[in-house]
């Protein structure tokens, strides 16, 4: 696995699946505090940079299931990206503004 990144004990790792005279595509896991690894909800034709790993962590390792993205138009077969990300965190600070 190739790919490291820390922070607050969690560790993101990827795995590259290289097909030939096709495209490659990016497995993206992270693994917990506690030893536990699971994948990443992430695009496989991206690599999330520092800051997004520490928004995914923070925002409580999301998944395409949250609420904040059910919306008209989103497909909910797609990955999570930065956008997504976004859009969960304003989610959150916008029910904490309203005391909910």
């Amino acid at each position: 696995m190739e790919g490291h990144m820390k922070y607050k004990g969690f560790t993101y790792s990827q795995e590259l699946d290289i097909e030939p005279e096709e495209c490659t595509k990016i497995f993206h896991y992270v693994t917990t505090p506690d030893g536990h690894t699971r994948n990443m909800d992430w695009s496989s034709y991206s690599t999330p940079t520092q800051h997004d790993f520490e928004l995914f962590v923070d925002l409580g390792l999301p998944d395409r299931n949250h609420p904040a993205l059910h919306f008209e138009g989103r497909n909910f077969f797609c990955p999570l990206d930065r956008n997504d990300l976004f859009k969960i965190k304003m989610d959150i600070l916008s029910l904490a503004v309203i005391g909910v």
